[in-house]
């Protein structure tokens, strides 16, 4: 993690992802694929403030199709340098459609709600890797869990 000796440091940067739904999320959504705009504060040598959102885009499945808006708050730890683990907190805007039976039409619902992100990461200068679990909807984990593997670059540090 970049760091100063009192913190006090920001940084700015950008992540594309893919993301593999698990469980229910499946059978309406294949791998999906996205991007974040991300905003670090240096807090202390071991610990950055995060704020990142974006969208992630989801290939159909089963005559529906998913996508999403994530924004979310949360933190990196340092483990060790350049390896770090981190936790997000924040809404998502989860968005359902389905094309209906026989030339019906289709229908869809879009609703916000409260998710989380839990992963590990590693950082090379302004290369940024990042595995984790994602909750689109807290109250629904299992019906919207996926696995999201992402690769960031710094474009900016203050």
């Amino acid at each position: 993690m970049a760091s100063t000796a009192l913190g006090g440091g920001m940084l700015a940067g950008v992540d594309a992802r893919l993301t593999v739904p698990l469980g229910d999320l499946s059978n309406i959504a294949s791998v999906g694929f996205g991007a974040l705009g991300r905003y670090e504060y240096i807090l202390t040598p071991q610990v950055n403030l995060t704020g990142r959102a974006g969208i992630n885009l989801f290939l159909g499945k089963n005559n529906a199709g998913y996508w999403n808006i994530p924004i979310l708050v949360g933190a990196k730890f340092a483990v060790i340098p350049n390896l770090y683990l981190a936790g997000e907190l924040g809404l998502f805007y989860n968005h359902v459609s389905v094309d209906l039976p026989f030339g019906l039409g289709s229908a869809s619902n879009g609703e916000f709600d409260f998710g989380m992100t839990l992963g590990a990461g590693y950082r090379m200068g302004d290369l940024d890797f990042r595995a984790s679990v994602e909750f689109a909807d807290l109250s629904n984990a299992g019906s919207t869990a996926a696995l999201v593997l992402s690769a960031g670059y710094n474009f900016w540090r203050k």
